[in-house]
């Protein structure tokens, strides 16, 4: 079983035996600007924007924009990584400069 796979079946299973609904919807599902909006925990507006900028594809039907839940799980998992990467960055510009000791034992007092 793909990593990927067991990964959200384990927290389907979690969200379960917390008496949490679940959904399943499949990846190539076209959702609403809301629905987009409330998937990633973002205002409508700032969806908006995000579509506009090129950020997020999406299509339009009649005068209304649809998102692909595939487009929206794929920039999430960019952002996260763009996350992950500056925060390396500035873990190691920390050390370089002396603010951090990654090998210190007990932690500095500030106070």
């Amino acid at each position: 079983m793909p990593q990927a796979v067991f990964d959200a079946l384990t927290q389907i299973v979690d969200a379960l035996s917390k008496g949490q609904g679940v959904s399943v919807v499949p990846m190539d599902a076209m959702l609403t600007t809301q629905q987009a909006a409330d998937y990633l925990g973002i205002s409508r507006p700032t969806l908006i924007k995000l579509l506009e900028s090129g950020a997020i594809s999406f299509e339009l039907v009649g005068r209304h924009r649809r998102i692909r839940l595939r487009d929206l799980v794929e920039y999430q998992d960019d952002l996260r990584k763009k996350r992950r990467r500056a925060l390396r960055d500035l873990s190691s510009e920390a050390v370089r400069e002396g603010f951090f000791d990654p090998d210190a034992d007990a932690p500095v007092k500030t106070r």
